[in-house]
C-alpha cells in the first residue's frame, strides 16, 4: 500500500456492550467501575502484540479521560469524535496535526 499509516490498528475502548449511545455507556462506566477496568486491561493486551510501542489516538474526550489508566505507558493523543460537526477540512487538519505531534 505504501501508506504512511499502513498498519494502523482501530478498536473500540469498551467491547461488547449492547448500548452503542455513548452518553449511556459512560453512565453504565461509572455505576459499573469494573467495565472500564476490564476493557483497559483487553486493550492493553491488544497493544502488547505490537513489536513497536504504539501511539493511542482517542477519538473524543470522554474516550481520552477514560484512557487516563494508559498515560504513563502509551503516548496517548486527544482528537474530537468524528461525530462532532466542525467539517470536513478542519477536522482533516486536526487529525494531521495529532499524528505530527507524535512523529
Amino acid at each position: 500500500m505504501n501508506s504512511p499509516y499502513e498498519g494502523c490498528y482501530i478498536t473500540d475502548l469498551i467491547k461488547n456492550h449492547p448500548d452503542k449511545n455513548s452518553k449511556s455507556v459512560i453512565a453504565h462506566i461509572k455505576n459499573h467501575p469494573e467495565t472500564l477496568t476490564n476493557n483497559i486491561e483487553t486493550l492493553r493486551r491488544e497493544l502488547s502484540y505490537f513489536k513497536q510501542k504504539p501511539i493511542v489516538i482517542a477519538l473524543g474526550k470522554d474516550v481520552y479521560r477514560l484512557l487516563e489508566p494508559l498515560y504513563k505507558e502509551f503516548k496517548v493523543v486527544k482528537v474530537s469524535h468524528y461525530s462532532y460537526i466542525q467539517g470536513l477540512e478542519k477536522y482533516k487538519k486536526e487529525i494531521e496535526d495529532a499524528i505530527e505531534s507524535v512523529k
